[in-house]
């Protein structure tokens, strides 16, 4: 289902619904601030069969005010979302509406708890960038994530309830922001109630699974039992499966620079490259494994098969560059190593540049 957030206006609920959305995202903030919803505007789009939820948001980066400033806002939200007419139990979302960098999570987090001790845990969510809700979702802060495309590198946490777009489209005359929701309840009125067919054990496959694919700072490893701890030469050590490929390719890369070796070298340094070559086809087969277990879940959540493989895939790609080697090169025969296409990109030249981020973000209402 598609939905709108937008600060002006508002557009009519029959405006909204005439253009084929389903829901608004809407503002409370400082009161008396023009660009949040009022009791009329929430009851013309619930009449209009438009679903409501909420997002607070004075400044784009009040979520650093720490625990004190969390309370003190889940107050102001929870006051303004009774008095429109949102039932208590719904949750909103506190917007994160900037770059945030890793060293500021830590703020983030207790802005959140703040707004947590104020509404209750599972009342509060998040909207923020791929890594601001990742992380969120992951140290458990929000319960809730609205994950915007600003600032994400074109990544999309599969876990987040919403996604905003870039670029807006004009309803009513106003000109919104288009979302797309990925879970039958986002913190919405009315809310069909229906049976959550994520269950905690998928939910906690799908946290491995990342891990194990590209990590997060201060991961736990093997939380989930049954994956395999990665181990890397001749000294044990707890790997997830970028990891592993970074330290091929370093390894790689590092055994074909033979400029000023004695010549009795290049043999010693063919041989690590085969094995490497070997760990590299392992690291693969270890890829297609967390893919297969990913995809299996398909059969519980909205996504298809091939999303979700896409998803792996592209969170394999976000991490790491390797040196390409053709399909039929046969990795244990030292002659196909002497054929320029076996040994990757001759040029050192990357296959393709990072897209640049956008120069702005859309506003989280």
């Amino acid at each position: 289902m598609r939905g709108l957030d937008y600060s002006t206006g508002p557009p009519s609920g029959a405006a909204v619904r005439a253009a084929g959305y389903g829901f608004v995202l809407r503002y409370v903030s400082t009161p008396g601030n023009p660009k949040n919803i009022t009791a009329r505007e929430f009851a013309d789009m619930v009449n209009n069969g438009v679903a409501v939820a909420l997002v607070f948001e004075t400044t784009a980066n009040r979520a650093l005010s720490g625990y004190a400033g969390g309370q003190a806002d889940a107050r102001s939200a929870a006051d303004q979302a009774a008095a429109v007419g949102m039932p208590g139990s719904r949750p909103i979302y506190f917007a994160v509406d900037f770059d945030a960098q890793p060293g500021q999570f830590g703020a983030i987090d207790d802005y959140l708890r703040g707004a947590a001790s104020v509404l209750g845990a599972a009342r509060v969510g998040v909207y923020g960038s791929f890594s601001v809700v990742g992380h969120c979702l992951d140290v458990g802060t929000a319960r809730y994530a609205w994950q915007t495309a600003a600032w994400s590198g074109g990544r999309a946490d599969l876990r987040a309830h919403l996604f905003q777009r870039l670029g807006t489209v004009h309803v009513g005359g106003i000109a919104c922001d288009v979302n797309d929701s990925n879970a039958s309840d986002f913190g919405q009125w009315p809310c069909e109630e229906e049976d959550d067919m994520f269950t905690d054990e998928d939910r906690e496959l799908l946290r491995d699974v990342r891990e194990q694919l590209a990590g997060y700072p201060g991961r736990q490893v093997g939380v989930f039992p049954g994956w395999e701890t990665i181990t890397f030469g001749e000294e044990p050590r707890q790997l997830t499966a970028v990891d592993m490929l970074r330290e091929v390719h370093r390894q790689e890369q590092a055994a074909l620079s033979l400029d000023g070796r004695p010549a009795g070298d290049v043999d010693n340094a063919l041989g690590h490259l085969l094995s490497l070559r070997a760990e590299l086809r392992h690291a693969r087969a270890e890829i297609s494994a967390l893919t297969a277990a990913v995809a299996a879940l398909a059969a519980n959540e909205n996504l298809t098969v091939a999303q979700i493989t896409d998803i792996v895939q592209q969170a394999v790609s976000d991490h790491v560059q390797l040196t390409a080697v053709p399909e039929d090169t046969d990795l244990d025969d030292p002659d196909d190593l002497d054929d320029p296409e076996a040994a990757g990109d001759p040029a050192g030249e990357a296959a393709g540049a990072e897209g640049e981020e956008p120069q702005g973000a859309p506003a989280a209402g």
